[in-house]
């Protein structure tokens, strides 16, 4: 598999005790059971999810009376809670540069001053990083400091996205159906050829998240039992298609209450040349008929009356 190189790696990283710093395009990776450190503390947070300022206080921690609404006992910051352990920072792109500039203090000089206090902190961790986006180009735009990147880029990891890792795709989907129903596992682990063929043509935006999602639904509905077209029609329905480009154009938004003006009077010049009575077309548009009549008069559009039948 795809990953078996970047994982050997990372066994050699934590021979030689390096801070790594990980460029993947789906959250953190279990490579951390490898280390010596997995025994102790393994602490983490997404930079992404908290305001700079309560980040601060999180990460670095308190002191009583520090700020207004603080604990009166102060707070130990995630840092010192992950001595002699693991911090890992996801989306570390996403710290501001004053945050950045303690981060590289902290990197180099491994002490931590809490807020409100006067007192040097020691703490002896590994901080494990990652990101989707580009660091360079984040560099580049200054928005990521140039020092920090290259103090966290002591050793690197890029994992490629799923989409372009397709012999991965059905051990990974055989190893999500073992987490949710490990008694199916042995069936369809003989139909490797049959999941190969429906899954590699999906383009997986979602990534392994995804491909996770699928299984799940996979797994709710399975019956034992079923030949291998039933299986494969089961998978087919498990993806989400719904959010896919339109490319056809006999598909039409089923709510021109969201569409706009000028896509909206497109659409009804079409349809209008093409269905020829207004029942029919507020079927399709999922809207009354006095609706639709006034659009039609807004855009000037008629659509032709309907023949009277001979007596």
């Amino acid at each position: 598999m795809s990953w078996q190189r970047p994982l050997a790696c990372w066994r050699c990283s934590n021979e030689q005790h390096h801070p790594p710093y990980k460029w993947d395009w789906n959250g953190w990776w279990a490579g951390r059971f490898q280390s010596f450190r997995c025994r102790a503390p393994f602490v983490a947070i997404n930079c992404a999810t908290l305001p700079s300022e309560l980040l601060e206080s999180e990460l670095f921690g308190y002191e009583k009376g520090a700020f207004t609404g603080a604990r009166v006992a102060g707070k130990k910051g995630l840092i010192e809670l992950a001595h002699k352990g693991t911090l890992f920072l996801d989306e570390i792109t996403s710290l501001d540069y004053v945050l950045q500039s303690k981060l590289l203090r902290l990197l180099s000089e491994r002490e931590i001053l809490k807020l409100g206090s006067d007192r040097i902190i020691p703490v002896d961790i590994r901080i494990l990083a990652a990101t989707n986006d580009d660091m360079e180009t984040s560099v580049r735009e200054r928005r990521f400091r140039e020092d920090l990147y290259y103090r966290l880029s002591a050793f690197r990891l890029h994992i490629p996205p799923l989409r372009e890792r397709p012999e991965d795709l059905v051990p990974l989907f055989l190893h999500f159906v073992g987490v949710f129903r490990g008694d199916i596992l042995p069936t369809l682990s003989k139909k490797r050829p049959l999941l190969q063929k429906i899954i590699i043509k999906e383009p997986f935006h979602g990534n392994a998240r995804e491909l996770e999602n699928v299984a799940k639904r996979f797994c709710l509905l399975f019956q034992e039992g079923g030949d291998n077209r039933e299986i494969g029609i089961l998978i087919e329905n498990c993806f989400d298609r719904r959010i896919s480009p339109v490319n056809n154009k006999e598909e039409y938004p089923g709510d021109l209450r969201t569409t706009p003006q000028s896509t909206e009077k497109g659409i009804l010049e079409e349809l209008a040349r093409k269905y020829k009575n207004k029942a029919e077309l507020s079927r399709i548009l999922k809207m009354d008929r006095s609706s639709l009549w006034r659009k039609l008069k807004k855009y000037g559009n008629k659509l032709p009356r309907r023949k009277q039948r001979g007596i």
